[in-house]
């Protein structure tokens, strides 16, 4: 009964310890000089709840292939800044103090049974955070739009009347809502199942409409589908879950309607970004990776060093390429010079070695997503096919996008990778 009790309290605490994290993003209005600023508060907040986490519990597995990861991605860049070999070594230091904070995240919650991403208060604590990065996106629309002189964050005064909310980018707004709206969804439909969770997604659902993601849309869909197909013989299920699903909908085009996020056959519109969007901007991007890891097959070219060599890679990429000659400059013009694509991107940076890591763990993950237990799981309570789930949503999010390499969500995919590989709570659970 004690042991119940702390374990009990320790979930608690590790729950309300992610409060702060989830807090961060709203700092960022107030830094638009240097968003790093706020890069470096997502992984403190996200070590501060790792530790309060690893002092309760101080069981940490001893498998081999998360150091075999770690040395992977560091030693070419090690070697490269030995070498003098790198453009850019702020920057390579910057990724690499990013993906260390995000790998000692994931060792800290790398133990036992995980239970907190399964826990009625950390959904409580999400449910209620989603719910705030939308409220403060249709206020950003709604003073941009509207209002003259002085707004309420002077970062906004930058910023075209778009709606990416305290995250700064409607993708990532659009992924954090897809990732709320499925742990709601597995709430809704556990063995004791209470339908209230599924309302409630209501509004992440309409948040993740709103951006117009195209990416977040088909994430979320894919996070969905699977509560569909188990509780296919469901009625309830199936009719509240369609129930939330049509009132986001209305819900959405009522907002679009209104006005708020501009005229309705605006970007912001989903159905004409879906209509009239193209994918050639990530075939440029995409084509300039692969000129760079090309060139520097071996060793890449560090951490974040894409934008000292791609002036350079999109001109042989246009010569490659002619049809994407135009979208190259675009996107040259745009600044987005990241890979959108977490493959890419690990083989740019670290060239064999950073594939090797990447596809080790990729194999991690589709060996848990291909086993059939794995997927009864999300309507048996069990929190590690969540955090499996989730954490596959992040990382195939970010094939198309650059959320992997964005330290919100870098802190967000260790945590819900530790949830979903947990042995222990998969073995307590059978």
């Amino acid at each position: 009964m004690q042991e119940s009790t702390q374990h009990s309290q320790s979930i608690i605490a590790s729950s309300l310890a992610w409060i702060p994290f989830f807090i961060s993003p709203f700092f960022w209005p107030n830094t638009p000089l240097d968003s790093n600023t706020v890069d470096v508060l997502f992984l403190a907040t996200g070590l501060f709840a790792a530790a309060v986490h690893w002092t309760n519990e101080q069981s940490i597995s001893n498998n081999l292939w998360p150091w075999l990861f770690l040395c992977l991605c560091l030693l070419p860049t090690a070697i490269l800044l030995f070498a003098d070999d790198i453009r850019s070594p702020w920057h390579a230091f910057r990724g690499l103090l990013y993906l260390t904070s995000s790998w000692l995240v994931f060792r800290m919650f790398d133990q036992g049974e995980n239970d907190i991403l399964g826990s009625r208060l950390f959904a409580i604590i999400l449910t209620v955070a989603s719910f705030f990065y939308i409220a403060y996106a249709l206020l950003q629309a709604w003073d941009l739009r509207f209002l003259t002189g002085d707004r309420l964050f002077a970062v906004w005064s930058a910023r075209t009347a778009r709606y990416p909310g305290p995250l700064m980018q409607a993708n990532w707004q659009g992924l954090f809502l897809s990732l709320v709206s499925v742990v709601l969804f597995f709430h809704g439909s556990a063995e004791r199942p209470s339908r209230k969770w599924l309302f409630a997604a209501v509004v992440p659902i309409m948040g993740v409409l709103l951006t117009a993601s195209r990416a977040s849309l088909i994430i979320l869909i894919c996070g969905l589908i699977p509560f569909f197909l188990l509780n296919r013989n469901d009625r309830r299920f199936l009719i509240a879950a369609g129930s939330t699903i049509l009132v986001a909908i209305i819900l959405t085009i009522t907002v679009n309607y209104v006005g708020i996020l501009g005229a309705p056959d605006n970007d912001l519109n989903m159905l004409n970004r879906l209509s009239t969007g193209s994918f050639s901007d990530r075939l440029a991007v995409w084509a300039v990776a692969f000129e760079i890891i090309r060139n520097h097959l071996f060793f890449g070219i560090g951490w974040q060093n894409m934008p000292a060599f791609a002036y350079e890679a999109s001109l042989s990429a246009a010569q490659s390429f002619p049809s994407l000659a135009s979208a190259l400059s675009v996107e040259m013009y745009r600044g987005h010079l990241w890979a959108h694509n977490t493959i890419l991107q690990f083989t740019m940076a670290a060239g064999v070695m950073g594939f090797s890591a990447i596809m080790m763990l990729l194999y991690t993950i589709l060996s848990r997503l291909l086993v059939l237990k794995h997927w009864r799981g999300l309507v048996e309570n069990n929190s590690s096919s969540l955090g499996l789930l989730l954490a596959s949503m992040i990382f195939f999010h970010g094939m198309i996008s650059v959320s992997t390499m964005q330290p919100f969500f870098m802190i967000l995919f260790a945590f819900l990778l530790a949830a979903g590989l947990s042995q222990r709570n998969e073995q307590a659970k059978q």
